[in-house]
């Protein structure tokens, strides 16, 4: 995954002095079932008690190395519970050790939502496998299903447009009428499978009027980024062929050309929106002006029909529309000077379960089964970076992300 600047993420930084330590109470002696599961401790915020964390730690990849004794465990779902800490609905604030000369963070990830703008023209009937009747659409729909069932899309936002769906000869030039999601924007996975059953639902129908679906699908998303702020929003036109409606155009009603799809992409990009082009089929290069023109690089291209290639495509997108998990771990301002041998970090979730990322020695030990994070000053200043897995957890609705530099938070300490 591409790092970006840490200037992008945005965080809440407070340093907490608190009068006394924190200890973990008893699990509850008076469970009626004696073989039910044990819950995780409760938080007792009264006792006071300390202690030291254990592991080793080097700096990430192009980064000077050292040893360290940043807390180590296992992150995500699965990782070390350290405690709960207070009721759902009124998770209690995390708090380091009196006289810890340290700092406590808590850290925001940007979130990403994404509004895929599907080309229905009737050129998506184009049969890809003539053994098995397979078309266009259905390798498009396969690899769709799969990229929003991915564990690495789990937090996102995605919602579902169309153009292209009108009969042959009536095709629209209105933006308005591209301007009506089918799916409304919402967290994956919960909103996947409406996702999924409606791609799966189309019927390749009409001409391809892309500019008219850009400015239907900015409309979407530039209301959406004014009702969200502190998102990250982009579109993403999936499309198979070059803008045209060669039967309607008779008429003179409806003429999409390229130019106007370049205009309509770069008029969003203006908004505040960029958007990302999928383009699936031969011959397909002019697309990259389009996406250019909104703001990215160049359109992300699948020759030969194949779901896998497809795939391959959406994951791209999805690290290069997404902000990354990385946060600043710099000296803080004045003579105090903080031992980054003492380095933790924790996920709360909605439960107000705590649990502990651990530490990894670099990126090229980030484990898809457990994540962690690891430290890089490759770019010169000291980041936190968390590994993919576990920046797809810290995503979640509801989870919360803290990091500590110069102690470490031990379940003891609550």
């Amino acid at each position: 995954m591409a790092w970006r600047s840490s200037a992008w993420i945005a965080f809440c930084c407070a340093a907490l002095s608190v009068a006394s330590g924190v200890g973990c109470s008893a699990p509850n002696d008076e469970a009626d079932d004696d073989d039910a599961a044990p819950e995780p401790p409760r938080l007792d915020l009264s006792t006071s008690h300390s202690g030291s964390s254990g592991g080793s730690n080097s700096s990430g990849s192009g980064g000077s190395s050292s040893e360290s004794s940043a807390s180590s465990g296992t992150s995500g779902s699965d990782g070390e519970i350290l405690g709960v800490n207070g009721e759902p609905g009124e998770c209690r604030s995390l708090q380091i050790e009196e006289g810890c000369a340290g700092e406590l963070y808590e850290g925001e990830v940007i979130p990403l939502d994404l509004y895929v703008m599907f080309d229905q023209s009737g050129s998506m009937a184009t049969v890809i496998d003539e053994a098995t009747g397979e078309m266009r659409i259905d390798a498009v729909s396969d690899a769709m299903q799969e990229f929003l069932l991915d564990w690495r899309s789990s937090g996102i936002g995605v919602g579902f447009g169309h153009f292209g769906h009108m009969p042959l000869g009536a095709t629209s030039c209105n933006e308005d009428d591209y301007a009506a999601p089918l799916v409304s924007i919402a967290r994956l996975p919960d909103n996947a499978q409406p996702i999924v059953d409606t791609l799966k639902a189309l019927e390749p129908t009409g001409e391809t009027p892309t500019g008219a679906g850009i400015r239907g699908a900015c409309q979407v998303t530039t209301e959406w980024k004014d009702d969200h702020p502190g998102t990250v929003v982009a579109n993403l036109i999936v499309t198979d062929g070059e803008p045209k409606a060669p039967i309607t155009s008779e008429d003179g009603s409806c003429e999409p050309t390229l130019k106007d799809a370049i205009a309509a992409a770069a008029e969003c990009a203006d908004a505040g929106v960029p958007s990302y082009v999928l383009g699936v089929g031969p011959s397909l290069e002019n697309l990259d002006s389009i996406a250019q023109a909104g703001g990215t690089e160049g359109a992300y291209l699948v020759a030969e029909d194949s779901s896998q290639g497809v795939l391959e495509a959406l994951n791209a997108i999805r690290g290069a529309a997404q902000l990354p998990c990385e946060f600043a771990a710099d000296e803080p301002a004045g003579d105090r000077s903080l031992n980054y041998d003492e380095t933790d970090v924790v996920v709360m979730d909605d439960q107000c379960v705590v649990r502990r990322i651990g530490h990894v020695a670099s990126a090229d030990e980030c484990d898809d089964g457990s994540g962690g994070w690891y430290f890089d000053d490759s770019t010169g200043d000291r980041r936190i970076v968390l590994c993919e897995r576990s920046c797809a957890d810290v995503r979640q609705p509801g989870t919360e992300f803290f990091y500590s530099v110069g102690c470490g938070i031990e379940p003891t300490i609550y």
